[in-house]
């Protein structure tokens, strides 16, 4: 899970909640001393519901004797950008028998020299 980051999301790079729901936010400057995020939890029967974040993301925590450190659920995180590699192997180099391979890099999946695709995989960063 990537962490919130207030700077990247007030570039606009999207957020979800920790337990992968889509969140829109609507103003990082409410007035009053704490929250000032603003924003909307897309639930899953299709509603939206309003809620509010400090500047790290947090939602409000229940009662002051719980833990601070606990996780909640409806706290934001980015969303994590999805790469796809494409695995390949080469007969001809067998100390470097298969590797990954960053797909679509510079113009697209281009494999050379006797290399074959054997595979893909999708990581998340």
């Amino acid at each position: 899970m990537k962490p919130f980051n207030l700077e990247a999301a007030k570039r606009g790079e999207p957020v979800q909640t920790k337990d992968g729901r889509k969140a829109r936010i609507l103003a990082f400057d409410r007035s009053g001393p704490t929250f000032p995020v603003v924003g909307l939890i897309t639930q899953l029967n299709g509603y939206e519901n309003m809620q509010v974040w400090d500047e790290d993301g947090r939602v409000p925590r229940k009662p002051s004797y719980l833990a601070d450190d606990i996780s909640y659920g409806e706290d934001l995180v980015m969303v994590p950008k999805k790469i796809e590699l494409v695995i390949m192997e080469n007969k001809d180099f067998p100390n470097y028998s298969s590797f990954p391979y960053v797909a679509n890099v510079a113009g697209g999946n281009n494999p050379t020299m006797g290399w074959k695709v054997v595979g893909n995989a999708e990581i998340e960063i």
